[in-house]
C-alpha cells in the first residue's frame, strides 16, 4: 500500500501498528483512524459495529497472505478443509 501511495507523493504519517484484525478493528472503531480490511470483516456483526466502509476507486496491490499455526497446537478436523479452500481461493485469484 506505502508504494501505491508513494507513486502518488501521498504518503501518510504511520502512527500505530496492530497485530491483529481484532485489535486493529477495535482502534478504528473507537477513533478517527483510517485502515484497509477485508469488506467481510466491515460487514461482520461482531466486528463492524461502529465502522463506516468508504468506497475505494483505486485498484489496490495485490497482497501475500499466509496460513500460519502455532507449532504447539494440533489442527482440528476442519483446519485441513479451509487451508485447502484457502489455497483454491489465492488460486483462483491469480488466474
Amino acid at each position: 500500500m506505502s508504494e501505491l501511495l508513494d507513486d502518488q507523493a501521498q504518503t501518510p504519517q504511520v502512527g500505530v501498528v496492530c497485530e491483529t484484525f481484532s485489535a486493529c478493528i477495535s482502534l478504528v472503531a473507537k477513533s478517527d483512524f483510517l485502515s484497509i480490511l477485508p469488506e467481510e470483516m466491515g460487514c461482520d456483526p461482531l466486528h463492524g459495529q461502529g465502522l463506516v466502509m468508504l468506497p475505494v476507486s483505486e485498484i489496490l496491490p495485490k497482497a501475500a497472505y499466509y496460513l500460519i499455526q502455532r507449532r504447539d497446537s494440533r489442527q482440528t478436523p476442519l483446519t485441513p478443509s479451509l487451508i485447502t479452500q484457502f489455497r483454491r481461493e489465492c488460486g483462483y485469484l491469480q488466474s
